[in-house]
């Protein structure tokens, strides 16, 4: 999962990039708002959110669980599987 997740952030720095080479914004969610971050810098507050983001930490560890809890259930299905044949 650490391997994705590198690969994902190194994607999302280099689209981040090629987005501000080109002189376009960027929009991300902050704070509960939803935001417009420009080549130069500046951070534009464009609207509220309904619900706020989840922490980029907290959502890895809920994937993190869910994950676990599905191998888990795998596993079981799995054993069963092996003890009818």
């Amino acid at each position: 999962m650490d391997r994705v997740l590198r690969i994902y952030r190194r994607a999302v720095r280099q689209a981040i990039a090629e987005a501000h080479a080109a002189g376009l914004p960027v929009f991300q969610g902050r704070d509960g708002y939803l935001v417009a971050i420009y080549p130069d810098g500046r951070v534009a507050r464009l609207k509220k959110l309904a619900t706020p983001p989840t922490n980029g930490k907290a959502a890895h560890a809920e994937a993190k669980a869910d994950n676990s809890r599905r191998a888990k259930r795998r596993r079981k299905v799995h054993a069963r599987a092996q003890a009818v044949s």
